[in-house]
């Protein structure tokens, strides 16, 4: 039921049939995925076991969506007869990091932009991220300014109000 849901094939359309065919037929750019090149439809006849694979399944509609693959080989008396396949639905995880490096980036074009000095550090007082008038006003590269690279721009008079703040 859950592959049905997710392919949107009922198990009576593809019965029979090569998976590959019906969800792993086109790349995205929609060159064809030959199945030979396919990883999971290879991982019974050369015998090896498929893990974390990324890559991109197409709905019976025709849209495409992200999963993450695992493939096993079963064996009966040594021999290879047929292949456990995991797949898992990533569209909503790829959502949320998108989402994340978008926010971040619209953080990143403000923070850079505005008029003030801005940085961020960690707990242990360990600086994560300086903003660009920071480093225009030191002069000094971010892979310098990290860490507590910062520090050697402060005066020694006014490092331990630094600190505090």
């Amino acid at each position: 039921p859950a592959a049905e849901e997710m392919t949107g094939y009922t198990f009576a359309e593809v019965r029979g049939g090569v998976l590959h065919d019906f969800i792993h037929h086109h790349h995205p750019d929609g060159r064809p995925y030959p199945v030979a090149d396919c990883p999971i439809d290879r991982a019974l006849p050369e015998q090896f076991e498929v893990r974390g694979h990324a890559d991109v399944f197409v709905r019976k509609s025709g849209a495409f969506f992200p999963v993450v693959c695992n493939a096993r080989v079963l064996y009966e008396n040594g021999a290879g007869v047929g292949t456990v396949i995991e797949v898992r639905d990533v569209t909503d995880e790829k959502r949320a990091a998108d989402a994340v490096r978008e926010s971040e980036a619209r953080f990143r074009a403000m923070a850079d932009t505005a008029p003030v000095m801005i940085w961020v550090s960690d707990a242990d007082l360990k600086v994560t991220y300086l903003n660009r008038p920071w480093l225009e006003f030191t002069g000094r590269p971010l892979d310098d300014e990290l860490g507590t690279g910062y520090a050697a721009g402060i005066h020694p008079d006014d490092t331990a109000r630094c600190s505090a703040v």
